[in-house]
């Protein structure tokens, strides 16, 4: 699987996410227009490894360290 915009491209469910992509884009005009949503972030890159499903995020670089939850 590739990530966006890649996806709106397959055959099964590119036409779907590229509704709700759309549909999202539209509603989150709406709130910010609004002033019902003043939209912000934070980014960050940590040391991660995946376990399953799950994502664990370490203190470290070493990845001794586990994260607090």
């Amino acid at each position: 699987m590739g990530g966006y915009p890649d996806t709106f491209d397959y055959p099964e469910g590119g036409e779907e996410a590229c509704r709700v992509w759309n549909d999202a884009q539209v509603m989150l005009y709406e709130f910010e227009q609004n002033s019902k949503l003043n939209p912000n972030g934070i980014m960050g890159i940590f040391p991660a490894y995946r376990t399953g499903d799950d994502i664990e995020i370490y203190q470290n670089s070493d990845r001794t360290m586990p994260s607090e939850k």
